[in-house]
């Protein structure tokens, strides 16, 4: 699982197994979860990189 802070926001994602294998498919969830403040999110990327 990953996380990143937004202002007070919370976003992280969360992987529904732990390893995929190049051609496999990966199925994830994004979680925001709201703070104190209002905030405007516009979007969300995601950047995968491979770990050997």
């Amino acid at each position: 699982m990953a996380s990143v802070r937004i202002g007070a926001a919370a976003v992280d994602t969360r992987l529904d197994q732990g390893t995929v294998r190049p051609g496999e498919t990966l199925s994830t969830q994004v979680v925001v979860e709201g703070g104190e403040v209002a905030q405007d999110i516009k979007g969300i990327e995601l950047e995968l990189n491979r770990v050997s």
